[in-house]
């Protein structure tokens, strides 16, 4: 497989340009087209975008990828891109709204995405859907190479702080963590009687938390008997909540 550095090297020869030409086409620092050239930084993926676009080839061919090297924005590929999106979406039982938050983009964009409706993609943004489905970059645009990748889609999505908590929880015994689960619970529903929408926030807590408690009553009897019993028992702190 080729280098970034090489095949820009390479796509400068066959489009007969200069780096000045490059550089003004593409809109980046003439250092850093330098120091792409040198090998000795590789560019990021909005740089990528607009040199490929700038030397007029294919992404994955000058990220170094045995493809084609002519670009192409036809029709017919990009809903290949977007039906590869919208399946790895699916496997992951994820939605729009998901990968939306995650990308940092509307709902509507991810949506033309998939439906291969966007004439030109852009590679950032792709890139960014591929972190967030867990998926190679070049299995997105290209189909190839590995489909997954090493990390999980939601660890990606998690910021900093939550990242460091994360570490934290998982060294934790399973005692040790049910201490944990309970003062977070009882901070959380403190926290819903201060928030405007805490109704709403209550409802999908309320369910979550009786789904758990469902499955581990079952666990615990071996039936489903007294299920309705203990469903009565949430509805009724729904009536307190709400007074």
């Amino acid at each position: 497989m080729s280098t970034i550095a090489q095949r820009i090297k390479k796509g400068l020869e066959l489009r007969d340009m200069k780096q000045s030409e490059l550089v003004k086409k593409a809109g980046i620092p003439k250092s850093a087209l330098s120091s792409y050239i040198s090998g000795k930084y590789k560019p990021k993926q909005d740089n990528i975008y607009k040199i490929a676009k700038a030397l007029d080839v294919n992404e994955a061919w000058l990220m170094g990828c045995d493809v084609e090297m002519e670009r192409t924005e036809d029709l017919n590929k990009n809903k290949e891109i977007g039906k590869r999106i919208k399946d790895a979406r699916e496997n992951l039982g994820l939605t729009l709204k998901d990968i939306a938050e995650c990308v940092g983009v509307a709902v509507s964009t991810i949506q033309r995405y998939e439906k291969g409706e966007i004439s030109q993609l852009k590679l950032p943004v792709l890139a960014s859907i591929a972190k967030a489905l867990n998926v190679d970059l070049t299995w997105i645009t290209n189909g190839i190479e590995n489909k997954s990748t090493k990390s999980s889609n939601e660890y990606n999505c998690l910021s900093k702080d939550e990242k460091v908590l994360l570490k934290k929880y998982r060294i934790l015994s399973s005692s040790e963590k049910e201490i944990i689960d309970q003062i977070v619970d009882s901070i959380f529903i403190r926290n819903l009687l201060q928030n405007d929408e805490s109704e709403e926030l209550y409802i999908d807590y309320r369910n979550d938390h009786m789904e758990k408690n469902l499955t581990s009553f079952a666990a615990r009897n071996g039936n489903t008997e007294n299920f309705n019993e203990l469903i009565d028992l949430y509805d009724s702190s729904d009536d307190d909540f709400k007074k």
